[in-house]
């Protein structure tokens, strides 16, 4: 697993339960799968700017906040 991954996985999951959101949740404001969002949280994936733009839109954050770190 690459840091940078781990670094988003964890900003994303630590940002997703400080709003109270299940991973279902999130998966329908941010209109991208359950799946897709697991992976990323697990640490795996290559994710797309878009969908994570659209992960930072369903959170209500600015894209900068979720790849803090990185």
């Amino acid at each position: 697993m690459d840091i940078e991954l781990k670094v988003l996985a964890n900003n994303l999951i630590s940002i997703r339960k400080s709003k109270k959101l299940t991973v279902q949740q999130l998966a329908k404001k941010s209109h991208t799968s359950v799946g897709t969002i697991s992976t990323i949280e697990n640490g795996y994936g290559n994710p797309l700017i878009g969908t994570l733009n659209k992960l930072a839109n369903g959170l209500k954050i600015d894209l900068t906040i979720l790849v803090k770190g990185i």
